[in-house]
């Protein structure tokens, strides 16, 4: 009597106070939930989490219309012994659906329940389907429908990446189709559609390594764009629009800002041909005398210490000061004759600091191999030559690559070229083990873009650093 007396004087208190009875009512079992939800419940233990959501909905029900207390009290002890029910069975199922649960963060990383909400929606099922069979009790049988939820969720992942990747390209080829581009610019539509089908193939093989298919799907939207691009010249072309002079006025027009840009007179008696060719050999003399500004400066820091050097020591500054001096220009001497010993498409050859790189450009490997072809052992007696030029130095053989591929494959990679190296010219001049390292970096110090073939090519070398004594 007492208890039903105290109930209904809470019905008729204020509002203030029906919130702190709902307060102490749910806080408990609504912490419990939240809780629940944190350690996956509803995933592994869905029908045990279904239940005390129930029991839940129908204490508040009773709350809302002002039920006895002990119906909602009856109502949360249910939805506790649910939860405390799901949470006796959630190591089992945790430890059957590692492999589930895996899948399932790895396709919401690629925001496949967004992108690929059938396959997504079809794993969540199988998913749910294979945590009910385990609840009640069908371990073998769960552990059968886990499987497909796994492969379920890898599908949704890869569908969520390639669309994240390649829609905008099959959008465009999309409308190249509408746009009959096949019979305008056949051979830049099917380069396009070649890009399409290497970057679908990549993503296929791994869908981790998504440099290789980005690259791919970037060339195959600027083909695609440029497919559309030739089509409407093509026509303007055809309808008369454009004459087939002014179409190509057109085209030249860029090489020509080029150069002028470059200060060179273009000249067009054999179309852009040659000054094309001026351009490119004007770009390689301005690389060239950067690099030579660069080793201008690195020397004439190295001179400006020594002067500081010199002047802040004895009377014997100066013959100290004409003893370093003397060592700068024997360090000159020494890199000039290792510049002369290489051809352009052998290696190149760089200043560092206190380090001269030899770039061993012309150094190359079979695709995944670190054996060092016989082709290439006059090119490592160069090297030879240039470790007697600099007989007191000790050496390193750093093995670089291009992004494509895993971070690991890569490292691996670069490692086992290096080591190779070190091993040939170790056997081969019968020096110390101490005096040659070998260092595999994989993909983490580019000197090119990794978006072009070309970037990549260079980005896959060997180098060679003389650390001067």
């Amino acid at each position: 009597m007492r208890l039903a007396l105290v109930v209904g004087a809470l019905w008729l208190a204020p509002a203030a106070i029906a919130s702190d009875v709902e307060a102490a009512l749910f806080a408990t079992l609504d912490a419990a939930l939240d809780q629940g939800h944190q350690n996956q419940l509803d995933l592994l233990t869905p029908d045990a989490w279904d239940d005390a959501i129930a029991a839940r909905g129908r204490a508040r029900t009773n709350f809302e219309r002002n039920r006895a207390l002990d119906t909602i009290q009856r109502y949360i002890d249910e939805a506790k012994a649910a939860l405390s029910r799901a949470n006796e069975m959630v190591p089992a199922s945790r430890a059957t659906f590692t492999e589930v649960l895996l899948a399932r963060a790895d396709a919401l990383s690629a925001n496949a329940d967004k992108m690929a909400t059938r396959t997504w929606g079809k794993a969540v099922d199988q998913f749910h389907d294979a945590a009910t069979t385990l609840e009640h009790g069908h371990g073998d049988r769960a552990k059968q429908l886990a499987g497909g939820a796994r492969d379920g969720f890898r599908a949704a992942e890869l569908e969520a990446i390639k669309s994240a990747i390649l829609v905008d390209v099959r959008a465009l080829l999309d409308q190249a189709d509408r746009e009959k581009v096949d019979k305008y610019a056949p051979i830049s539509l099917a380069a396009a559609k070649q890009s399409l089908a290497e970057a679908t193939k990549a993503l296929n093989e791994d869908r981790y390594d998504t440099d290789r298919p980005r690259l791919y799907a970037r060339e195959a939207r600027e083909q695609a764009s440029h497919a559309l691009y030739l089509t409407a010249i093509v026509k303007a072309l055809d309808d008369g629009d454009l004459s087939r002079e002014q179409a190509l006025l057109d085209g030249e027009k860029p090489v020509l800002k080029i150069a002028d840009a470059l200060d060179l007179s273009p000249d067009l008696s054999n179309g852009v041909a040659s000054t094309t060719d001026a351009i490119l050999a004007e770009v390689k003399r301005a690389r060239k005398h950067e690099s030579e500004l660069t080793l201008g400066l690195d020397e004439a820091n190295e001179k400006i210490a020594t002067l500081e050097a010199a002047l802040g020591g004895a009377s014997q500054e100066a013959v100290a000061l004409s003893s370093l001096l003397a060592e700068q220009e024997a360090r000159r001497t020494q890199l000039e004759e290792v510049e002369h010993l290489f051809a352009e498409n052998e290696a190149e050859v760089l200043h560092s600091g206190t380090s001269v790189i030899i770039r061993l450009v012309g150094l190359r490997f079979d695709s995944g191999a670190s054996t060092i072809k016989e082709e290439h052992h006059a090119l490592l007696a160069k090297v030879e030559a240039a470790m007697k030029i600099y007989d007191s130095s000790t050496f390193t053989v750093e093995g670089h690559t291009d992004s494509f591929g895993s971070d690991a494959s890569n490292y691996d990679l670069s490692q086992r070229r290096a080591d190779a190296v070190r091993a040939y010219l170790l056997s081969d001049t019968g020096l110390a083990d101490y005096r040659i390292a070998a260092t595999g970096y994989g993909e983490t110090r580019p000197i090119a873009t990794n978006e072009t073939a070309e970037g990549r090519a260079k980005n896959r070398r060997i180098d060679f650093v003389i650390r001067r004594s």
